[in-house]
């Protein structure tokens, strides 16, 4: 991964119109630690996205990069073509910050240059929610991170477009390198070098 995508992603924060909630987004992008979770996390530049997609060091950066580009298509389109009323600072939000606490699910190995899947469950996603709403996110972005996962065995109350277009776009990226994971990493894996 290179820093360069990192920086693009949080270029993606200009989108926000909102200056209140761009500099929140910012600040959590850079230094999302929370001190409530149980371990210490991997930085965001090392996490990959998943063990089932981009299964590499800076995997996570390229998936919200990735999903919030493609969210931003897609709302646009929905706009000029069906006029919806589509909130872009919080699809923006949300899908820059719907996978942040991933960097809880992998550990460093200590005296290798690896990182080991610890927590790869859909906790990450309420975690998530319960985070962003002790940082004072909006409650609807809040939601959406807590809901981007709808089969945690709840109904999804709300499915605002602003929650639609992210699970779609998440799947999109999702998919499109899960064929690689399985062709390169064996189906699963269980660390990662770099």
């Amino acid at each position: 991964m290179s820093l360069k995508i990192f920086k693009d992603l949080i270029k993606l924060t200009a989108h926000i119109k909102n200056k209140k909630l761009r500099a929140q987004v910012v600040n959590i992008l850079k230094n999302p630690q929370n001190n409530n979770y149980p371990n210490e996390p991997v930085s965001l530049e090392d996490c990959p996205g998943g063990p089932w997609h981009h299964t590499y060091r800076g995997g996570l950066v390229d998936h919200l990069f990735t999903v919030t580009t493609l969210s931003l298509e897609i709302a646009i389109t929905l706009k000029e073509i069906y006029n919806e009323d589509i909130n872009i600072d919080y699809l923006v939000a949300s899908c820059l910050l719907h996978d942040i606490m991933k960097i809880y699910d992998y550990a460093y190995i200590k005296g290798k240059n690896k990182v080991i899947v610890i927590d790869n469950t859909i906790r990450h996603a309420e975690f998530g929610e319960q985070f962003l709403l002790q940082k004072k996110i909006p409650l609807l972005i809040c939601k959406i991170v807590g809901q981007h996962i709808p089969w945690r065995g709840e109904d999804v109350i709300d499915m605002t477009f602003e929650l639609r277009i992210l699970l779609a776009s998440d799947k999109i990226d999702s998919n499109a390198l899960f064929r690689n994971t399985l062709l390169f990493d064996n189906y699963i894996i269980s660390s990662i070098d770099f």
